[in-house]
């Protein structure tokens, strides 16, 4: 059974949660939490073009520009705008030794939101929910 992607960003949520709660390693958390919302998105999106846009995966390569790419052409710019923020937002988070986010908890939060948008936009067209 193929993984539901959006477990990653209920994870996102329990990191953003104790990333209130924790005493030494709230950046660590807000750093994940940002890396787990945009995985959610992206391979939500990924599946999803494959689905229902005709986008073709050819092996494991870089497909994280080649689906926002797909996602333009077939029109879904705001889809393809989200997911370049919050890879911009994950690349910071994963290698950034000084994070320029001003606030990072709104960064989290933020990240989180553009996730979930990913996922309430990219739905099965209604002539294949019942398929």
């Amino acid at each position: 059974m193929a993984f539901e992607w959006h477990q990653f960003l209920d994870v996102a949520r329990k990191l953003q949660q104790e990333a209130v709660s924790s005493k030494n390693d709230t950046e660590a958390f807000q750093r994940s939490a940002v890396g787990r919302a945009y995985y959610a998105a992206f391979c939500h999106a990924r599946n999803y073009a494959v689905r229902y846009l005709g986008y073709d995966i050819k092996g494991f390569g870089d497909h994280h520009g080649a689906v926002r790419a797909h996602l333009k052409k077939r029109r879904r710019n705001g889809d393809a705008a989200r997911l370049d923020m919050l890879r911009q937002w994950r690349n910071e988070a994963d290698y950034a030794d000084d994070l320029p986010w001003d606030d990072p908890t709104a960064m989290v939060r933020d990240a989180i939101t553009a996730a979930e948008r990913v996922f309430a936009s990219l739905t099965p067209p209604a002539s294949s929910t019942g398929s």
